[in-house]
């Protein structure tokens, strides 16, 4: 699991893979959706800041800089009461878009190249002069593509909180399908077991190893890892059973 954002160029954002890789990594051919946890979370006011970018978003690494408007970006911006935009650094990145107005979406809506009438790199309003799909305030997903070149996209959604009451909007996190053209739906993102099971063979593996070496004497592995490995049987099951296990002879 990579460290989250600090706000800093070069800081990482979370990978989470949908997908199974039992070494304990997974690359793309193992991957679907790629989580992006925006923590903190970025709020933006027309009273300061106005304006958030996630810049050199890399999908294989699972990586983005904040407040970054450099290779595959993004921005949401607040310029004023009743304006709230994504902002003019969107490179390679299209906003799903009605109109000029940036599409409003409840979770589990499918997106894909269907989703919008428009997709744009450029201005696009989510709220205009307090009007538009956002006004009023909503919590919701707005859609996202990578141009992947070739007439390919990565599809994606970005999850955005807006308050017009305390003039604030807040970007939660963010997601893309791994897999070029596949559809991915608003706030989508792996199970939670996914990301755990990425690391089970190796634990498996140093469990079975800890196991033969507490017979010969040596210290076992921690109580919390035997658990997990012997099926979760109860620590005490496991120490009664190491406890009466033969030794081998020296």
């Amino acid at each position: 699991m990579l460290a989250k954002p600090t706000g800093l160029k070069g800081s990482p954002g979370r990978l989470a893979v949908a997908g199974l890789a039992m070494g304990g990594t997974a690359g793309l051919a193992d991957a679907a959706i790629i989580y992006f946890d925006v923590n903190p979370n970025q709020t933006v006011s027309h009273l300061s800041p106005e304006l958030v970018s996630f810049g050199e978003i890399n999908l294989g690494a699972g990586t983005y800089n904040l407040n970054d408007t450099d290779g595959t970006s993004f921005q949401v911006y607040y310029p004023r009461a009743g304006d709230l935009y994504n902002g003019v650094g969107n490179a390679s990145i299209q906003w799903g878009q009605s109109g000029s107005n940036v599409l409003k979406l409840s979770a589990g809506t499918p997106i894909d190249g269907s989703t919008a009438s428009s997709w744009s790199t450029s201005y696009s309003y989510l709220v205009n002069n307090g009007a538009g799909q956002w006004a009023g305030g909503a919590d919701a997903y707005a859609p996202l593509r990578i141009d992947a070149g070739g007439g390919n996209f990565n599809y994606g959604w970005v999850n955005i909180i807006f308050n017009p009451g305390s003039d604030q909007a807040t970007v939660t996190g963010f997601a893309f399908e791994s897999t070029a053209n596949a559809a991915i739906n608003a706030a989508a993102v792996p199970e939670p077991a996914t990301t755990t099971i990425l690391g089970l063979g190796s634990v498996f593996g140093a469990a079975a190893i800890a196991t033969r070496r507490r017979r010969d004497g040596e210290p076992r592995l921690p109580d919390s890892l035997l658990t997990l490995a012997e099926g979760g049987r109860g620590v005490e099951t496991l120490r009664a059973e190491r406890s009466s296990a033969p030794r081998r002879d020296a």
